[in-house]
């Protein structure tokens, strides 16, 4: 298990409401996204994400899905462990062009 200082991120739809809960963050008024949609960092992610709805550890980054019941895709939550954030950097600069998804960094 990887322990110490991250960074967290999500990815989510574009414009999705946000919430600080007691649970932590919930997205409102959202309707999913299917995986196709993550062309942008499917090579990047691809490991992670191929696992739906696992949630895999792997060097400095854990990745964890989070679905709907109708299968879509709420969000996918990142923990980067790195000290300079460079996953989260890199996930960033992937979706910059992407019309439907975002990253959300609290």
């Amino acid at each position: 298990m990887i322990k110490g200082k991250y960074k967290a991120a999500f990815i989510i739809l574009k414009g999705v409401g946000r919430e600080l809960t007691d649970d932590g963050w919930e997205f409102t008024d959202n309707s999913g996204f299917h995986q196709d949609t993550l062309t942008d960092i499917k090579d990047f992610l691809g490991d992670y994400v191929s696992e739906l709805p696992n949630s895999v550890d792997k060097n400095q980054l854990k990745v964890e899905v989070f679905q709907l019941d109708d299968g879509l895709i709420e969000s996918i939550y990142i923990r980067d462990y790195t000290p300079n954030m460079s996953y989260i950097e890199k996930i960033k600069g992937l979706l910059e062009n992407n019309s439907q998804l975002e990253l959300f960094v609290p």
